[in-house]
C-alpha cells in the first residue's frame, strides 16, 4: 500500500497545474512574473531613469510569462530569429539583423504587456533592453539634433531618442553627442575601444550607459573596423 501511495504521489507531482475555467473546462495556470524577475532578463542598469537588461536565448529556449509597463527599446546586437508569444498563444516570427533598433511604448497601455520570448531561428537572440521609467520628456526631446558624424547612419528616431549606427575604421577617433538624458553604446562586434582615456574590450552583448558625466570621444583601437550603436535617450 506504501508503494501505491508514493507512485502516486509521483506522477501527481509531474502533472501540469491546472485551474477550473467552468463546468467541463480546464486551462493551465500560467505564472507571469515582472520583467526584472524573468531569469533571462539580466538586470545590468538601474537608476530614477532608467533601466537596462539584457538577453541571451540560445536556440530553442523560450522566457517565462513576464509583463511590461514602460516604454522599452529593443536593441538587437545580433543577426537572430525570435518569437513573441502571448498568453492567448498568438506567436509572432520576426528575422531581426544586428543592428535592430525597435521601440515598444508600452506605456500608452492601462494594462501591461504580457508575453514571453523565443530563439527560433539557429542563432541565440541577443538583445540591449533600455526601459524609460519616466514620461516622455517632450522638451529633451525638441533638443536632439541629427547627429552630423560621416562615420554614423541614422537608425531610428523616436519619441524616447535617437539611434545611429557608427561604424569606426581601425584608427579613427569620432566626437560622440553630448545631448539627452543618457547616452547607450553597444558593440555589434568584438574588438577594443577608447573613450577619451578609458581602453574598453567590446564583446557581443555588452554595452557603456552614461546618464551624467559622458566621454567625448570614441577611438577604434582594434585592426578591424568596428560597428557602435548609438542611442541618445530621452
Amino acid at each position: 500500500m506504501l508503494a501505491i501511495r508514493l507512485l502516486l504521489i509521483t506522477l501527481l507531482s509531474t502533472l501540469p497545474a491546472w485551474s477550473l475555467a467552468g463546468e467541463g473546462t480546464q486551462e493551465n495556470v500560467l505564472h507571469v512574473v515582472p520583467v526584472t524577475e524573468e531569469p533571462l532578463h539580466v538586470v545590468r542598469h538601474r537608476s530614477e531613469g532608467f533601466l537596462i537588461y539584457t538577453n541571451w536565448i540560445e536556440p530553442g529556449i523560450w522566457t517565462q510569462y513576464h509583463e511590461h509597463r514602460n516604454d522599452l527599446l529593443a536593441l538587437i546586437v545580433g543577426d537572430t530569429v525570435a518569437s513573441s508569444e502571448s498568453l492567448a498563444g498568438e506567436r509572432r516570427e520576426q528575422t531581426a539583423p544586428a543592428g535592430t533598433l525597435v521601440l515598444f511604448p508600452y506605456s500608452d497601455d492601462s494594462a501591461p504587456y504580457v508575453h514571453r520570448v523565443g530563439a527560433t531561428g539557429e542563432k541565440p537572440f541577443i538583445n540591449v533592453g533600455l526601459e524609460f521609467l519616466r514620461p516622455p520628456a517632450d522638451a529633451c526631446r525638441a533638443k536632439l539634433a541629427p547627429w552630423d558624424e560621416p562615420h554614423a547612419r541614422e537608425l531610428a528616431s523616436n519619441r524616447r531618442g535617437q539611434g545611429y549606427l557608427l561604424t569606426l575604421p581601425s584608427g579613427a577617433v569620432v566626437k560622440l553627442p553630448q545631448d539627452g538624458h543618457g547616452l547607450l553604446l553597444a558593440p555589434l562586434a568584438e574588438g577594443k575601444l577608447q573613450l577619451d582615456l578609458e581602453s574598453w574590450r567590446a564583446i557581443v552583448g555588452g554595452f557603456r550607459f552614461y546618464e551624467e558625466t559622458r566621454p567625448r570621444q570614441v577611438k577604434n583601437l582594434g585592426p578591424s573596423e568596428l560597428g557602435l550603436v548609438v542611442f541618445l535617450a530621452c
